[in-house]
């Protein structure tokens, strides 16, 4: 009769959650994220990186809990919720970063960057671009390596020494984000990008890796001037995630069970849509 593997009664010591049977010298539990990492060939997987959750509560605005995501243990946070009152199509953005306490290691959440565009000629006389149109800043629509390059990084990472690779699409996009017509007059698009960047920090040099979608609604319209366009459109979904130079590849799976483990709390997004809602209709009183 064959001895048992030792592989067929490993738990995860964070969640007690099953792991694979096959062996591995580091994975990432399915089931909370962390990182695990064997001490020697044929020895249990042990703890490599413990995920705790961190919880953020609106403080400001609803009162209840906005959001939960898992960081690592002893990661330091900083950032808040802040709320956009002239902007009822997006009210809230949410710049958040992550890190260790040396600082190197960070996930950063980029706030939303909304914008507006109209071919209406006597529109864009009323509203140039650079102006303001309830709330988004007017500017002709960009693809998403153009967000990257001309929006994202002089505004966020404007640092001096500052390396850029050029961005690269990202085309697994999720099925309901692509292009599609809600009504017949009425587009919907979107694009995403990613981007490497090197910048020094601290002392040494640091890794980044950056990505955003961009996301379009285009609405045609008949009038006196024949069909024009309303664009409405956002570099959404911004975040980025830093090593030390040579680290961030093999982070990756910490990064992503990171972001995957971010959950809105349906209460609060439920009254943040009742407040958009109650914003919109103000302004159209």
């Amino acid at each position: 009769m064959s001895q048992p593997s030792v592989y067929t009664s490993q738990y995860c010591p964070q969640c007690g959650g099953a792991l694979p049977l096959e062996p591995a010298e580091s994975l990432v539990c399915a089931f909370c994220g962390t990182r695990l990492a064997r001490q020697a060939p044929g020895t249990p997987l042990v703890q490599g990186m413990r995920l705790v959750p961190f919880t953020y509560t609106d403080q400001t605005g609803t009162g209840l809990k906005c959001f939960q995501i898992l960081i690592p243990a002893g990661w330091q946070t900083v950032g808040g919720l802040q709320w956009q009152t002239d902007n009822p199509g997006r009210p809230v953005v949410l710049p958040f970063r992550f890190f260790t306490p040396a600082g190197t290691e960070a996930l950063e959440f980029i706030p939303t960057q909304s914008f507006y565009w109209t071919s209406d000629p006597l529109n864009q006389m009323i509203k140039p671009q650079g102006s303001l149109y309830y709330g988004n800043e007017v500017r002709p629509p960009m693809d998403a390596p153009s967000v990257l390059t001309q929006i994202i990084l002089p505004r966020f990472r404007n640092i001096p020494g500052l390396q850029a690779a050029a961005p690269q699409r990202i085309t697994e996009l999720p099925e309901q984000m692509r292009s599609s017509s809600p009504a017949p007059n009425v587009v919907v698009q979107a694009d995403s990008a990613r981007m490497r960047l090197k910048y020094p920090l601290g002392g040494g040099m640091a890794e980044e890796e950056i990505f955003t979608i961009v996301e379009m609604t285009r609405i045609r319209n008949s009038g006196m001037l024949g069909v024009t366009e309303m664009v409405f459109w956002a570099a959404d979904f911004i975040f980025a995630c830093r090593a030390a130079e040579g680290r961030l590849d093999g982070l990756t799976d910490l990064f992503q069970a990171m972001i995957h483990s971010f959950k809105f709390n349906p209460q609060w997004y439920a009254q943040v849509l009742q407040i958009s809602q109650w914003m919109a209709q103000n302004e159209i009183q």
